[in-house]
């Protein structure tokens, strides 16, 4: 009899390690994925102020100045680039509704700062940023609330459904 019960606490044990590996994960995950989506919205506002300058330089006819001042934020093109890659592949696009939600509006988003006639109505731009800014929240909570409430129960049910396809 003490044998099983030892076996069952060194059982329980494990799992609790798991499950305590698995909230970990979840909340690291949330924190990049924070970090990343505050850089892609700072650096595209920056990318449209700078834009919008190089648009009243152009207008001006002032060309060499609106080219070496375009030709200065190239990087910040390539971050914001990278930052909307990254993003994208933090996202589960399969399963969760609220990252599928959230990948169409940023790639709305994107298409708009990409556009420079939309640089002009930067209230939609700004629109359609809290909207990014909303779904990120929601969604993070959400993972906050899943890696909070994380149990041994569904620690079991994440190990038996990967191995045997078998859901408890």
């Amino acid at each position: 009899m003490e044998l099983v019960v030892v076996v069952l606490g060194g059982i329980l044990a494990l799992m609790q390690v798991k499950t305590n590996i698995i909230a970990s994960a979840r909340i690291e995950w949330a924190q990049n994925f924070r970090k990343l989506m505050s850089k892609l919205l700072t650096d595209t506002n920056m990318l449209n102020f700078h834009l919008k300058q190089v648009i009243e330089l152009v207008e001006k006819d002032q060309m060499s100045e609106a080219e070496k001042l375009y030709n200065q934020k190239i990087e910040l093109f390539k971050e914001v680039n990278e930052s909307t890659n990254q993003i994208k592949l933090f996202l589960n696009n399969h399963k969760e509704n609220e990252h599928i939600q959230l990948q169409e509006l940023i790639e709305k988003y994107i298409v708009k700062v990409n556009d420079y006639k939309s640089l002009h109505n930067s209230n939609e731009l700004i629109e359609m940023e809290q909207n990014i800014i909303k779904q990120t929240q929601q969604m993070l909570k959400q993972t906050w609330e899943d890696a909070k409430t994380l149990n041994i129960k569904e620690a079991l049910n994440i190990t038996w459904s990967k191995k045997n396809g078998v859901k408890i």
